[in-house]
């Protein structure tokens, strides 16, 4: 009898829980994260090409459609972009191989809307597990490409290039588009979610080799709390 009661009880917590979650048809947190950003694509293909760290910060919007299904939006500030080691420049219609201790880092910056179905599974009291997907559409804000050339004398430091200036053949575009992926786990209104974000949208331009892409995509751990 007392294990039926205990389980007639947890059942009960569990559907109180969802159902006060429910009643909350709207709700407001932030979230932040850091992890590992890169790039892929044909651009890339005679590069030594490594990842950077990644992060994210921003605030999101749940409206519930019901204890376990929700739409979530909002606003982020992302960083994205790699590393290049031994990177080639595209000269007089061919590629032209630098040395090999010469690298560059591609810093872009985004502020991101997405806009994600999320299922909430109760697991037990005050305990669910979450999973979020949807695409996002992201808008380049900031950016630049540091280079560190082997025969230039620069007192080490990088020469500096804009990441999305219409200046320069060869650059990135303003606007990204891709999909995101998060799971995790929610006690009570605090998340801690995986999250992948890939991009589907060719995000680099150059004025002469018009076949040459790179997408974005970053996986990173972040932590939320919602009011």
């Amino acid at each position: 009898m007392k294990k039926i009661i205990s389980v007639i009880a947890t059942v009960f917590l569990l559907l109180t829980n969802a159902q006060a979650q429910y009643d909350d048809r709207v709700q407001f947190g932030f979230d932040m994260g850091a992890g590992f950003a890169n790039q892929w694509g044909n651009a890339y293909d005679a590069y030594g090409k490594k990842g950077i760290l990644g992060f994210k910060f921003g605030f999101f919007l749940d409206i519930n459609f019901s204890e376990h299904t929700f739409l979530e939006t909002g606003v982020s500030f992302n960083r994205k972009g790699c590393r290049i080691n031994g990177h080639q420049w595209l000269e007089n219609g061919g590629p032209l191989k630098l040395f090999d201790n010469e690298r560059a880092t591609v810093n872009l910056f985004y502020v991101e809307l997405p806009a994600l179905i999320g299922f909430r599974v109760p697991i037990e009291y005050e305990v669910a597990w979450k999973f979020v997907v949807g695409p996002y559409f992201g808008v380049g804000v900031a950016g630049e490409r540091k280079y560190w050339f082997k025969n230039r004398e620069n007192d080490g430091r990088p020469t500096l290039i804009s990441s999305f200036s219409e200046d320069y053949s060869s650059r990135f575009k303003r606007f990204d588009l891709g999909f995101i992926a998060e799971t995790g786990i929610e006690i009570r209104r605090i998340s801690l979610m995986i999250t992948y974000e890939f991009g589907m949208f060719n995000n680099y331009h150059n004025d002469t080799y018009h076949i040459l892409d790179a997408r974005n995509n970053c996986i990173m751990g972040t932590i939320g709390f919602r009011y």
